[in-house]
């Protein structure tokens, strides 16, 4: 289901050097995928990127294959393209036929004058010319993606398929989602879904499905999910309940809960879900993850509960992610281990990725209201940087891409730095909106390990 997504200006943040607090930022040079096979590794997948912009924005990706892990053969490749911004506006993929390359696929996005995205067009070649496939739009308010389209090209005509319209409330927002019925080709309601913010965190989320048979055809009530916060602002339990339509109430019992166990002596968080049958709590699996000094994901172990084994059930491993880093703490290898036949652990697949230190790409000050950030991509820490200290007070707001509020942060008159943590939050894009008396800037930040 589609949620609403803050997103106003879309300025894309430029690595930023500034004294000795800039960071070195590295870029993925090549990975090596493998499979086990007869009781070891085959590496039968090779990746190389190039970045002839500099920065980490790759321009070409090169896919290789192997069948016996040493004669590697080209397979496909993607040639990208950018805006003065950054920001990628073409995609082509290519492939091998043998002897030349043969047009693939084909992404074009398009960007208003803030850099939001207003359409990607997605094509197919048919050996002659680009043939239309399928395309996302996108409409905006002042700071809110208001509608978002989905379209399919059929008979030579765009053909609408979904719709979700997003609407701002005094309780927080409402994603209501409309469908093409594939029986009928009516376009009709689909799903809402209700947000209710507090203290800029999203509190619960009603989920609702149109329903025809009611004497007033509407939209019912089928599941809330209920959540609770740390008082670092990380989540603490998340409860969802079903609508019973007997009471026409929401039943007093969650059916199933996830809560988030962070004081464990062996695991640095541990996500436990459970069901409710009626009189109790009954485990259903868990994920157990270790982190490294530098907060770094070690290894995520999932386990399910199997009430067969010893005398009242036990944990049962059925799934084992390893991770490793370099001194630079960038991701060099992962491990996905399974166990198939409820025995032991097995290899499945590997991936190992290089790295190297990337050709930076610098701007000063932001031109409009004289800002820095740094490092971007980071780890732990934003730094937010005026170049002199602000006359009024300011907030930074870190968003992330489902418009949840990850961080607020006050920065009050007089001064002209803040930190901004973002450590514990998972690898990916997040949005950041720092708003002085004039003005409000939009940047995108990218967390990695």
């Amino acid at each position: 289901m589609k949620k609403n997504t803050y997103l106003s200006i879309l300025i894309i943040c430029l690595l930023v050097s500034y004294t000795s607090d800039a960071q070195t930022v590295y870029q993925l040079d090549h990975i090596h995928r493998y499979t086990w096979e007869n009781d070891d590794w085959l590496r039968n997948v090779e990746e190389y990127y190039d970045y002839n912009i500099g920065g980490i924005k790759e321009t070409n990706v090169l896919n290789k294959v192997s069948a016996d892990g040493i004669s590697f053969t080209d397979n496909f490749r993607h040639t990208k393209s950018y805006n003065s911004n950054n920001f990628i506006i073409e995609d082509v993929k290519q492939l091998w036929n043998g002897s030349t390359w043969i047009d693939d696929t084909k992404t074009s996005t398009t960007y208003d004058g803030d850099d939001n995205i207003l359409q990607e067009l997605h094509q197919k070649h048919n050996g002659v010319i680009w043939e239309n496939e399928t395309k996302t739009e996108n409409t905006y308010t002042e700071t809110v993606e208001e509608n978002f389209f989905y379209d399919k090209y059929e008979d030579d005509t765009w053909v609408l398929k979904r719709q979700a319209i997003n609407t701002l409330t005094d309780e927080g927002y409402d994603v209501e989602v409309w469908s093409r019925n594939y029986s009928t080709e009516v376009f009709e309601p689909n799903t809402n879904d209700i947000y209710t913010i507090s203290n800029d965190l999203i509190e619960s989320i009603i989920y609702q499905s149109w329903d025809a048979t009611l004497t007033v055809p509407g939209w019912k009530n089928n599941e809330q999910l209920i959540i609770t916060y740390t008082p670092e602002n990380v989540y603490e339990t998340l409860e969802y309940y079903l609508w019973d339509n007997s009471l026409m109430d929401w039943e007093t019992e969650p059916y199933n809960r996830s809560t988030y166990i962070r004081d464990d002596a062996t695991y640095n968080l541990i996500i436990l879900s459970e069901n409710y049958n009626g009189s109790a709590w009954e485990n259903e699996f868990r994920s157990l993850q270790i982190y490294d000094v530098n907060d770094n994901v070690l290894s995520t172990e999932w386990q399910e509960w199997d009430s067969s084994l010893g005398t009242g059930g036990d944990w049962f491993t059925f799934s084992f992610v390893p991770s490793t880093y370099d001194e630079n703490n960038n991701h060099t290898q992962v491990i996905y281990q399974y166990n198939y036949d409820e025995t032991e652990l097995e290899n499945s697949s590997r991936t190992d990725k290089f790295w190297s230190e990337a050709t930076a790409l610098s701007v000063s000050f932001n031109s409009i209201e004289n800002i820095s950030l740094y490092p971007n991509p980071t780890t732990d820490i934003i730094n937010v940087k005026f170049k002199s200290p602000t006359t009024y007070s300011s907030d930074a707001l870190l968003y992330d891409m489902q418009g949840k509020l990850i961080h607020k942060v006050i920065i009050e008159a007089g001064n002209s730095t803040a930190k901004i943590p973002i450590k514990y939050e998972a690898d990916g894009m997040y949005m950041l909106h720092i708003n002085t008396k004039t003005s409000t800037q939009t940047y995108k930040i990218i967390k990695t390990n």
